[in-house]
């Protein structure tokens, strides 16, 4: 061994290699043209889809993760369900009204074609990332000509950023409505402490370019079943009175009000700490890092 070699021999790992095969598919239902766009720039290390094309029939795709790899059929369509909440939730962030969430099919072992059988009452539950997700380590050459694009940093960030985290899976599990958009403003309103401020409907206001009043007419509309209905967060008030200043808004409106919003806190968070975040997880040489697991041999 050459005296560079020992050096790298002594020097501790940081972390283990992430896999770059994939064990489990599920089929994934959406629109076509948006799920044909993401095999062509998605560079997600956490979650891929993969075409199936055949020559007499339509393709199909394949929602897949290295982080379902080791994992009986059960518990990888567990957690695979659970990382699609979370894509959804970052898709409608991104996308705003317009997007559907997409939806699971049925799954397969990628190597032996074995179904992934569920059984949702007997299944251990295991959470949407493994325990050592941030252990895992990628090869800068291998990343240098895919660079992430905007929705595979979020979901990067979503490992380690709770505010992040919670504002995908409130939107990705319960969609677009007064109660889940008031969450997310909690949740926003939290990051602010943890950094000292106040939060106040001004601050708040102006990561979208909103109002105060813009702010308040969504706290108004989304706290108050007299004015939004059965989607308000509360129930009906005995003293309720109308507001003189404040505007009634419809769901459409306080998603226009929120979607800037939220948008400006995760560029601003993505802007923070995804750079930081990202390089502490490349890797240069193998010997930085515990080897990957090998892919099973094909129909095993």
């Amino acid at each position: 061994m050459s005296d560079i070699d020992n050096l790298l021999a002594r020097l501790p790992k940081r972390g283990r290699v992430a896999p770059s095969w994939y064990q489990w598919g599920f089929n994934l239902n959406g629109s076509a043209s948006w799920l044909e766009s993401f095999t062509h720039f998605f560079t997600s290390v956490d979650v891929q889809i993969l075409p199936d094309h055949e020559d007499d029939r339509p393709t199909f795709y394949d929602f897949t993760s290295p982080h379902l790899n080791g994992l009986p059929g059960a518990q990888a369509a567990m957690r695979a369900r659970e990382l699609l909440v979370l894509f959804n939730g970052v898709m409608r962030v991104t996308r705003g009204v317009e997007f559907r969430d997409f939806t699971l099919g049925a799954g397969r072992d990628l190597w032996t074609r074995e179904p992934a059988q569920e059984d949702h009452f007997r299944t251990v539950p295991v959470p949407m990332f493994p325990e050592d997700v941030e252990d895992l380590r990628y090869y800068r050459s291998d990343r240098l000509n895919k660079p992430m694009d905007s929705v595979s940093k979020q979901l990067f960030l979503s490992r380690s950023d709770r505010y992040l985290l919670t504002i995908y899976r409130t939107l990705g599990r319960d969609g677009m409505t007064f109660a889940s958009l008031f969450k997310v403003l909690d949740t926003i309103v939290a990051a602010f402490h943890e950094k000292s401020a106040k939060g106040t409907n001004v601050e708040v206001a102006a990561l979208g370019g909103m109002t105060e009043d813009d702010v308040e007419s969504f706290r108004y509309t989304a706290n108050n079943f007299d004015v939004a209905g059965e989607d308000a967060r509360h129930g009906l008030k005995a003293n309720f009175k109308p507001a003189k200043k404040l505007q009634a808004l419809s769901l459409e409106q306080a998603a226009d009000v929120m979607l800037p919003i939220i948008r400006g806190f995760v560029k601003q968070r993505v802007e923070e700490t995804f750079e930081r975040k990202w390089q502490a997880a490349l890797i240069d040489n193998a010997g930085q890092a515990d080897p990957a697991p090998l892919p099973p041999e094909r129909g095993r």
